[in-house]
């Protein structure tokens, strides 16, 4: 934004070995982490809404925001082995647009 109103900008990265800043993974301790951007609200695809002018404006309308399919996310635990036999234990869990979505399926995934 700085740089499209004629200022000067300086990008410092931290790591040598990798650049990216929030749009990189890496492995600690046995899991990967994923530092970038996971979810937005449907306003980054509506240049009506604020999120939705900023994409527009920032890529020069060469950008369209492409809504992700359902699934959108899964989550992986493992297996928890003291839980008590017969409870719900499972080991995965998935995400689906709109709030009540998200709730209804995991509350489906726990009774």
């Amino acid at each position: 934004i700085l740089a499209q109103a004629g200022q000067k900008v300086l990008l410092l990265e931290q790591h040598e070995e990798r650049t990216g800043g929030c749009t990189h993974t890496f492995r600690l301790e046995g899991c990967e982490w994923d530092t970038g951007l996971h979810y937005t609200s449907e306003g980054m695809g509506l240049p009506t809404h604020r999120a939705g002018a900023l994409l527009k404006f920032m890529t020069k309308g060469k950008q369209e925001w492409k809504r992700l399919d359902d699934p959108y996310d899964q989550v992986f635990f493992p297996n928890d082995d003291n839980v008590a036999e017969g409870l719900p234990n499972h080991n995965d869990y998935e995400f689906n647009t709109g709030s009540e979505n998200v709730i209804n399926s995991l509350i489906a995934r726990i009774d």
